[in-house]
């Protein structure tokens, strides 16, 4: 990665400095981050609960560990452990198919 240490001053109203600053903290990302997404056209979304979703994925990968652990040392999986992280897993797909059709949308 290139090292930053270039810098460039504009001047604009505290309006669109707010409105600036509001819009990279949506996206989480800081001002300058930001900046430099909107000026290479990178399309920039903005996706409610992508937080709760990746720690559920985190959550998920811990169990499939889990049950790994047990089935390569006992050579025994249990199918209850096994049907929930299905489940889970359910779960997650159809929130992360909601996440893609409402980026596909936007798009159109």
């Amino acid at each position: 990665m290139e090292k930053k240490n270039a810098r460039i001053y504009f001047r604009c109203s505290q309006k669109d400095k707010d409105n600036l600053r509001k819009k990279s903290k949506q996206a989480n990302m800081n001002m300058s981050e930001y900046i430099i997404a909107l000026s290479e056209n990178k399309k920039i979304f903005i996706v409610d609960g992508i937080l709760e979703l990746t720690l559920e994925l985190k959550r998920i990968g811990n169990n499939i560990n889990q049950i790994a652990m047990v089935a390569n040392s006992q050579k025994f999986v249990n199918e209850h452990q096994l049907e929930r992280v299905i489940n889970e897993m359910k779960k997650v797909n159809r929130k992360i198919n909601l996440v893609w059709d409402k980026i596909n949308y936007e798009e159109d």
